[in-house]
């Protein structure tokens, strides 16, 4: 499952109590889009002291602590800043990615359903609700939800290859392949990176072996 992918959350000035409060949010923002992000847990944390009720500062938290592995941390946080803004469909997004390297996939679905019920064009949500549905073996469901995807986005490369790889495991060879000719086309050095980077080919070889060479019945 990717990492988060939304933009750290600015809040306006008139949602700060206090000069300070301000001071250390937006430090936590500077340090975090500068990968530092020990430090910008530092400065969130001193954010949240003076407001604890600061829906940004739980969220900015959650990516910080996200990035840097602390998964059962940023799931806590997203959920405190969907609680003090149940709008935020960002804050729903990240929880799902969480939950899913958490391998929490069906609440992780949730979660994307209700980025899909906010923002119905966003190929990001569906292509990582497809990729939780695969995970709990609803291969219909993922070549779906890959399909909406690449609706939103006809250069989503990962949506191709994911796509591919359900079609595979139907038994739809052709259509893999046109898929993956498709990701190839699209970004061919981008392609080959995310296919060696996610053990994607060892994937294919192992669901392609039985079909290429089948074992001889006596």
């Amino acid at each position: 499952m990717s990492k988060t992918k939304r933009k750290f959350y600015k809040n306006s000035d008139k949602s700060f109590q206090s000069e300070s409060e301000k001071v250390h949010f937006y430090r936590g923002l500077s340090r975090a889009e500068l990968s530092d992000h020990r430090g910008a847990i530092h400065n969130f944390n001193k954010a949240l002291k003076i407001n604890p009720n600061s829906a940004g500062a739980y969220y900015n938290r959650g990516m910080s602590r996200f990035n840097r592995s602390d998964y059962t941390g940023a799931l806590q946080d997203y959920t405190k800043a969907i609680k003090l803004n149940p709008c935020d469909s960002s804050a729903y997004y990240n929880r799902g990615i969480t939950k899913a390297v958490l391998n929490y996939y069906n609440s992780s679905i949730q979660d994307f359903n209700i980025v899909i019920k906010y923002n119905p064009s966003f190929p990001d949500a569906y292509h990582a609700r497809g990729l939780c549905k695969v995970e709990i073996g609803n291969l219909i469901g993922a070549l779906i939800d890959f399909e909406e995807a690449i609706q939103n986005n006809p250069d989503f490369i990962e949506a191709y290859i994911n796509r591919s790889l359900v079609k595979v495991k139907l038994l739809d060879i052709e259509a893999a392949i046109n898929d993956l000719n498709r990701a190839v086309e699209i970004n061919s050095e981008y392609t080959e990176d995310y296919l060696n980077r996610t053990g994607f080919l060892e994937a294919l070889e192992s669901l392609l072996e039985p079909l290429l060479d089948p074992k001889e019945t006596v």
